[in-house]
């Protein structure tokens, strides 16, 4: 790990040397806080993605769902897609439950239910959430611009583009964009002084 840690901060070093001097800094601290966040969620993601996949197989054997490691670990592997991902991931364990009968069927329903939402309530938010800083309706246009674009691959990297987008943002393009602070004109609190009477002849 500190072998790619120091690999990466090289090739970074190297890459930055094409910019101006005075541009290398900011750059680079704009990169390094892109690749922060990222690596963050890229680890929330996939320790969510083990959580869940192995909730759920463990709770589809319990019911009797045949191929439940497998099924499990394909809903681990699709929780990759935000809010899409687990209901790809359920269908097939759904398909096969019913195939049996309808009450091993509902059954498998309520075990996807128990672990969704444990995942949406607990895992995501305390794991994941904190990684991304985004708000979730962002999160669901990102899901749905990469998925138009790119399909599953865009809907997989949707949520890391969009959190360098918002660095990028926050960094390079809003600051510039501030406007400059015009001083308010001060109202006097105090009532003006009555003029001086005129002297009497």
């Amino acid at each position: 790990m500190h072998r790619v840690g120091r690999d990466g901060a090289q090739l970074l070093a190297s890459a930055l040397t094409i910019l101006p001097h005075d541009r290398r800094e900011a750059t680079g601290e704009v990169l390094a806080r892109i690749g922060e966040r990222v690596g963050a969620f890229a680890l929330g993601q996939m320790a969510v993605m083990a959580t869940v996949g192995t909730l759920s197989g463990a709770g589809l054997w319990l019911v009797g769902v045949p191929y439940a490691a497998t099924l499990g670990l394909l809903v681990g592997v699709f929780e990759v897609i935000p809010y899409f991902g687990p209901f790809l991931g359920a269908a097939p364990g759904l398909l096969i439950a019913f195939a049996h009968s309808w009450q091993l069927g509902l059954a498998a329903a309520a075990v996807y239910f128990v672990v969704q939402q444990a995942e949406g309530l607990v895992l995501t938010p305390l794991i994941a959430g904190h990684a991304v800083g985004l708000h979730p309706v962002w999160i669901m246009i990102a899901l749905l611009v990469g998925g138009t674009l790119l399909g599953v691959v865009g809907m997989v990297l949707a949520v890391p583009a969009a959190v360098a987008i918002q660095i990028l943002l926050e960094e390079l393009v809003l600051p510039r964009m501030a406007l400059p602070r015009i001083p308010l004109p001060r109202i006097a609190l105090t009532a003006p002084a009555e003029p001086a009477a005129a002297p009497r002849g």
